[in-house]
């Protein structure tokens, strides 16, 4: 089998699981239940520079940086009551940089 043709076909199928796993991945996005953004969080994700953000709700208090195209910070409202503003803060800032690097891009790719 000639190298290039090698090279189209894997090419090939990186791009269709690159984007099968896109496609999940935003579809599974759009079914976190989202709550309101709680004013704690409003103040303090403007603090920390960040313009994607969502409160979701959850019984555990979990923050994580998805998205592929457009990444955004979702953080639970349980993770959002139990921190102190440094701590979320920290969180914050933290989750922002995955966003900034478009981790979830690289992730998936």
């Amino acid at each position: 089998m000639p190298p290039l043709l090698v090279i189209l076909a894997s090419t090939f199928a990186w791009t269709l699981r690159f984007g099968l796993v896109a496609l999940r991945t935003e579809r599974e996005l759009t079914r976190l239940p989202s709550v309101p953004l709680p004013p704690k969080l409003v103040r303090t994700a403007k603090a920390a520079g960040l313009d994607r953000i969502e409160c979701v709700r959850g019984e555990a208090p979990v923050a994580f940086c998805a998205g592929i195209v457009r990444p955004t910070v979702f953080i639970s409202e349980v993770a959002v009551a139990g921190l102190a503003d440094s701590e979320l803060l920290a969180v914050l800032h933290h989750e922002a940089d995955h966003a900034r690097r478009r981790e979830p891009l690289w992730r998936a790719a």
